[in-house]
């Protein structure tokens, strides 16, 4: 698992590539983590999932930190991109009701800027 952060005018973009599993959640919690103690405040952020083939259990536990995290801080989170697979995950977890998603990260920023 790789992730890609890139801070934008108004938003901190997220893009992991391959698995969000059990192996790999730890790195993607630390590097998040990391990423968003830099910043001076919390942004909105984007959580682009089309590059995420897996996301397990311990993903879905990962997303959701987050999701509180930006709760917490009265700011969006729109996941955008997610593939067939991951998707199923989404909707049998109920993950799919809670969470803002979005199909492609164009309508994705579309929705954290209105």
């Amino acid at each position: 698992m790789e992730l890609k952060i890139e801070k934008k005018d108004s938003y901190l973009l997220l893009a992991p590539e391959g698995r969000i599993d059990a192996g790999t959640s730890q790195q993607f919690d630390s590097s998040f983590t990391e990423a968003s103690s830099a910043l001076d405040e919390q942004p909105d952020i984007i959580l682009d999932l089309s590059e995420v083939e897996y996301l397990s259990s311990a993903g879905l536990r990962s997303v959701l930190k987050i999701a509180k995290q930006c709760t917490a801080g009265k700011k969006k989170l729109v996941i955008c991109g997610i593939q067939p697979p991951v998707n199923e995950v989404f909707r049998i977890s109920g993950f799919a009701a809670l969470l803002k998603i979005a199909g492609t990260r164009d309508e994705a920023i579309a929705l954290i800027s209105g």
